[in-house]
């Protein structure tokens, strides 16, 4: 089991993806029960197997979410920075494989990728699927779960 844990828009769904092949399924966000989980919850047994954090600045992530979906009138984005803010407060302080968000592209991504896959899963990296992989944008579509709260 191992968890990797990020804001949202830190590319957890696009290490899901990584994470899920041969028998090794690793489950993103809202599943949960493979052998690992990739998402935006802080889980608290994430200090008894191996973690990873990715960290990227607030700003950026709310820059992002609003770029990316389209939120209901009533959506509160100060309350919503306020939480990310202290979900990443409380990440910095996690023991585990930090690592940021803005070394995870180009060359130095690949190297960091591989950090991470040799950390969380004890094998050497498979630097072929990770520069596959690397050409995907995984995105995951929220739009019906936005949809579906309410106020």
């Amino acid at each position: 089991m191992f968890y990797l844990i990020g804001l949202p828009r830190c590319r957890t769904a696009w290490f899901a993806n990584l994470f899920t092949f041969g028998d090794i399924v690793c489950d993103h966000d809202l599943a949960n029960g493979g052998d690992g989980y990739s998402g935006t919850v802080l889980l608290d047994d994430a200090t008894r197997v191996p973690s990873v954090y990715i960290h990227r600045p607030v700003c950026e992530v709310m820059d992002s979410l609003k770029a990316r979906f389209e939120f209901p009138l009533w959506a509160d984005f100060d309350a919503l920075e306020r939480a990310l803010d202290e979900q990443a407060k409380k990440m910095r302080e996690c023991p585990g494989f930090h690592v940021e968000h803005k070394d995870l592209s180009g060359a130095q991504g690949i190297e960091a990728i591989a950090a991470i896959w040799e950390f969380l899963l004890k094998t050497p990296a498979d630097l072929g699927r990770i520069k596959r992989m690397m050409k995907f944008n995984v995105q995951v579509n929220y739009t019906g779960i936005l949809d579906s709260l309410e106020v």
